[in-house]
């Protein structure tokens, strides 16, 4: 199994003394019901956290004891004096990143479990990232995030269970979506006006508030204020759902969500609904491998491997990268560019007629270009349209995608 980029794989010897190992099945119950081996449904199982804070620390250290397969964490903040009111630390830990600091202890805890971190937003990730993962369990403290992740795991078809908690009132909420069908919720189908005010603003609710020194436009939203038995207790509820629908006990837990309020002590559990009108993408990815290296692929060959007809439908989105028709410059006309563009790539190169440097025209870059657009180019394998290395492809027509992902070793960029 690859690392993928930009994860940081967590060995042994860097979280310290050596951990005795401990059998999953020394305290695993006989779960009533249960009609899989739970054993050999933990230990293959791989899950990406994202949000290692007062309630994902909890998590991780839940998920760890359940010694799954895999498990990458991803959070892009370092504990602060602050995290010690509600998070599961050591005060020596105050001032080292969130998911690597985390993922050190899981891997003692589960010395078998592959272990990744990844200090960044979850946003940063390319899609080859998320796509190994089996299910996600998201608790950050910003609405992009959670949209983000939420599209991720809905285009993938992948199970994603949120925790969350409201402080003032006891409350800790658990939805769960399932993923499994188009007409399905994600996320966003339960977002509010207020809710969409805050992703368009990219508000951040942090544990620790604003403090001296940092950006108000990092982090724009008030603190989440909360305690600490809260907290473990959202964990507690999320890792036990995760269980319930892995290992299928009980009634299903997909597409429902779960609230427990401490002042009643009372327990409710809704049915999750599709909102007609959510604005995001609801179609799940069919996933296959590419049959050559990707940068070998031309466009047209993966519309054939996929299935789907080459035509004024077809469109595809490359990794992270943008395709740019025109750049600027200091030339009255815009030198043509035609070519896919990394993430960051700026300049563009000089103009050869100027001198300046080119940039890209935003009006005239796409994330998703159709193949009309290409023209000609889509006969070219991407590695002579500027990929010269690319994780996965996504190709559409009509209402399917397709999903290719890089199966094969990329020769070295000359």
């Amino acid at each position: 199994m690859s690392n993928p980029p930009p994860f940081v794989e967590v060995q042994l010897e860097d979280a310290g003394a050596p951990a005795p190992r401990v059998a999953l099945g020394a305290r695993l119950p006989r779960f009533v019901g249960c009609k899989v081996d739970p054993v050999a449904a933990l230990l293959t199982l791989k899950i990406m956290l994202v949000g290692i804070g007062s309630v994902g620390r909890n998590a991780a250290l839940h998920l760890a004891r359940l010694q799954p397969h895999t498990l990458w964490l991803v959070d892009p903040k370092r504990y602060k004096l602050e995290s010690l009111a509600t998070q599961a630390i050591d005060p020596a830990e105050v001032g080292a990143p969130k998911a690597a600091s985390t993922a050190r202890l899981c891997k003692r805890i589960s010395p078998a479990t592959r272990m990744f971190s990844f200090t960044g937003l979850a946003e940063a990730l390319p899609l080859a990232a998320f796509a190994e993962a089996d299910a996600f369990l998201l608790t950050p403290d910003n609405l992009p995030a959670v949209l983000f992740v939420g599209q991720i795991a809905r285009n993938l078809g992948k199970l994603l269970i949120q925790a969350a908690v409201q402080g003032e009132v006891l409350v800790a909420q658990v939805p769960c979506w399932s993923n499994t069908h188009v007409e399905g919720p994600c996320p966003a189908c339960g977002f509010t006006a207020a809710d969409w005010s805050h992703v368009n603003a990219a508000t951040r609710f942090s544990c620790e508030g604003v403090r001296a020194g940092e950006s108000k436009l990092e982090i724009a939203g008030p603190a989440t204020m909360s305690v600490s038995p809260l907290c473990s207790l959202a964990a507690d509820l999320a890792v036990t759902q995760l269980l319930r629908a892995v290992l299928h006990l009980g009634a299903p837990v997909e597409d429902t969500a779960l609230e427990y309020c401490g002042y009643t002590h009372r327990t409710v559990e809704a049915p999750l609904k599709c909102n007609p009108q959510c604005p995001c993408d609801h179609t799940i990815f069919v996933q296959r491998a590419a049959p050559r290296p990707l940068g070998e692929c031309t466009l047209r060959d993966l519309s054939s491997a996929a299935g789907l007809p080459f035509g004024d439908a077809a469109s595809y989105t490359v990794d992270g990268f943008s395709f740019v028709e025109f750049g600027a410059c200091q030339c009255a006309i815009p030198p043509a560019i035609r070519r896919f563009v990394a993430p960051g790539e700026t300049p563009l190169g000089s103009c050869a007629l100027c001198h300046a440097p080119v940039q890209a025209q935003p009006f005239h870059t796409h994330r998703s270009v159709s193949a009309p657009l290409l023209g000609p180019l889509a006969e070219r394998p991407l590695r002579e349209l500027g990929v010269t290395t690319a994780r996965s492809v996504v190709v559409r027509a009509a209402d399917a995608a397709v999903l290719f992902l890089n199966s094969h070793s990329e020769p070295a960029t000359p």
